[in-house]
């Protein structure tokens, strides 16, 4: 993985509102094992992971919670448009 930075701690710390109690205490430990994954496969090939990113947390971890992905969209989309 990747050096972290604050942004891939604050979006791994959105992780575990997944709405099912049961799947909360594997949704870090996943995430991180995909952003491994992801950074394997760009130190390999030289690109991102098609569905992980570049290797890290981040994208991983903002991917299990698009309600967050969508508002983050919208918020990006505002800004755009500021006068």
């Amino acid at each position: 993985m990747r050096l972290l930075t604050i942004g891939d701690v604050l979006a791994a710390a959105r992780v575990p509102r997944a709405p099912q109690p049961e799947r909360r205490d594997g949704a870090i430990p996943q995430s991180l094992a995909e952003a491994d994954l992801a950074d394997r496969c760009r130190r390999r090939s030289g690109r991102a992971h098609p569905v992980h990113g570049g290797g890290s947390l981040m994208p991983a971890a903002l991917a299990r919670d698009p309600a967050f992905l969508d508002a983050l969209a919208r918020a990006v989309a505002a800004l755009q448009h500021r006068d």
